[in-house]
């Protein structure tokens, strides 16, 4: 599997072994198949642009709670997205807790 890192189309070779046991791992620990699939694909990328271990990104990022992404690890996904496409983090300490709920 090939692909490009958005917005900097450079060609990036994806180790299909490492993609399917990231896949299995994420899906494992309870997220949804298609988001798994995309943050599979991320951090394959991510680990090979900063040399850091998937099992490593896995444990530190996934919970079993779900995703607890880091502000460093969403700035690294961030590389891998368009200017339109960026993810940032909402404060929801003030918010209403159903408009936080629909926020998250």
């Amino acid at each position: 599997m090939a692909g490009t890192i958005a917005g900097i189309g450079t060609p990036v070779a994806i180790n299909q072994q490492n993609f399917e046991l990231i896949l299995a791992q994420l899906q494992k620990r309870g997220i949804n198949n298609q988001i798994a699939k995309m943050l599979a694909y991320d951090i394959l990328i991510i680990t090979q642009i900063t040399g850091q271990n998937y099992r490593e990104v896995i444990n530190q990022q996934v919970t079993e709670n779900g995703l607890s992404l880091s502000k460093e690890f969403i700035d690294q996904l961030n590389i891998l997205r368009s200017a339109t496409n960026k993810l940032h983090i909402e404060d929801t300490e003030q918010t209403n807790v159903h408009v936080a709920r629909s926020i998250v």
